[in-house]
């Protein structure tokens, strides 16, 4: 481990970017764990930042995906009852 960077927020509010930047503007940092998903970046944006990183030889790792994606069908499922 090179280093690590924790930040308490939603990645819905955008306002926890400061480590995510640090992180992507260091290219010493060759794995980027972080434990789900939805924590790294607003919706959608997250998969940009995966692409960047995976252009310039990196890679990013999601702890906590199938969980994820348990929880997203759920709440999914609620709103439609």
């Amino acid at each position: 481990m090179v280093g690590e960077f924790k930040e308490v927020g939603s990645g819905l509010n955008g306002y926890h970017h400061n480590a995510l930047l640090k992180i992507l503007g260091n290219s010493s940092f060759s794995v980027i764990v972080v434990e789900q998903r939805e924590r790294l970046a607003r919706f959608g944006a997250d998969y940009d930042v995966e692409a960047s990183l995976k252009a310039s030889n990196r890679e990013l790792r999601i702890i906590n995906e199938q969980e994820l994606n348990i929880d997203l069908v759920q709440d999914m499922e609620a709103a439609r009852r």
